[in-house]
């Protein structure tokens, strides 16, 4: 077959384009993919990817052997170089370069023979060279796919969970122990609880410490504002003391008691105590309490509010030391039992 010079240089400049291309194609396709794999691999055990999303993390891989395309081109011989290069490796007879520098000679037969010796030595595509660096990048890549992953994600020890889980969970039976609590407060209170524990069973500790701190912090609030209402019915409870006027006692008396029903902090009030209640209540209307009456009804309601706070502060959900502060604000020492009223009467609880 008659080669001609033409055909003999596009050959060399394919054979040396395509040597160069396996030759970069090989190291970049094997660390890109490789490095893919890696991450990937992160990605499943330090993320919790599944696999499906973790597999798109190969494809930047597929970057590498346009990379080494470009690379490859600029190792691509020239024409003129590519006739030098067949002229030397046909015996250097300058019969080649002749031929490309002039064109068709009297010597172009000698040339054909030079040409057919020199596409002989064209240099050899080694295929091991892209293989070997794909083929275990290419495992590597399959294994960090395939191979099962525990699924407990790095975070603190499992004890250190359970230990915040029961933590609160302690704190939130101190506060439904301490309060009559909205159904539908408790309701919700419950429902964060048993998602903290789902998180916890299914080993996340990230989302159950989340659930934790948005449970604790709804419980301090709920804490909060109890602690607020007893203020407040302490300070009506003492306005009912110190009132000179048994009917404005009574009312203040009984507003206290209708702050602690309404904040919770009535629970589990005596029976005698509830029904003395009511009819102090209906007794607005009519005759009002005695002082003596009314101090023991205060401090009886001033008891109930001391045990109910006492539990919180137990529970440490409200300070114990403005415990003591809340209890020095109610004063009875200037009722007395034994005091009958009379039109001179100065007493507080008189008229």
């Amino acid at each position: 077959m008659v080669v001609t010079l033409d055909q003999a240089v596009s050959a060399l400049r394919r054979r040396t384009f395509g040597v160069a291309w396996v030759r970069r194609a090989g190291p970049l396709c094997g660390w890109a993919l490789g490095g893919c794999a890696a991450a990937a691999l992160l990605a499943r055990g330090g993320l919790g990817w599944e696999r499906p999303q973790a597999a798109w993390l190969l494809a930047p891989a597929l970057l590498a052997p346009i990379a080494a395309l470009v690379l490859a081109r600029r190792e691509r011989p020239s024409a003129a170089q590519a006739a030098t290069w067949l002229d030397v490796r046909s015996g250097g007879s300058g019969f080649v370069v002749t031929e490309q520098e002039l064109g068709s000679t009297a010597w172009s037969p000698r040339t054909e023979v030079a040409l057919q010796a020199a596409l002989a030595r064209l240099p050899r595509v080694e295929v091991s060279a892209l293989a070997r660096p794909l083929g275990l990048a290419l495992a590597f890549a399959a294994l960090a796919l395939w191979i099962e992953l525990p699924r407990e994600v790095v975070g603190p020890p499992p004890a250190v969970s359970r230990a915040a889980l029961e933590r609160v969970e302690e704190r939130l039976e101190t506060l439904q122990d301490a309060l009559a609590l909205d159904p539908e407060l408790e309701r919700e209170l419950e429902e964060r609880l048993e998602a903290a524990k789902a998180d916890s069973e299914a080993g996340h500790p990230e989302s159950t410490y989340e659930a934790l701190d948005q449970l604790d912090e709804r419980i301090e609030q709920a804490a909060q504002e109890a602690e607020l209402a007893a203020q407040q019915a302490l300070a009506q409870l003492e306005s009912a003391a110190n009132e000179a006027q048994l009917a404005k006692a009574q009312q203040a008396l009984q507003d206290a008691a209708q702050t602690m029903g309404a904040a919770g902090l009535a629970k589990d009030l005596p029976e005698e105590l509830e029904r003395e209640l009511e009819q102090a209540a209906q007794s607005l209307a009519g005759e009002p309490l005695s002082s003596a009456e009314l101090a023991r009804l205060a401090q009886e309601l001033k008891g109930a509010l001391d045990g109910r706070m006492g539990k919180l502060a137990g529970g440490r959900l409200i300070d114990p030391s403005k415990l003591g502060k809340l209890g020095e604000k109610l004063s009875l020492e200037d009722f007395d039992d034994e005091h009958e009223c009379d039109e001179e009467c100065k007493q507080p609880g008189g008229t």
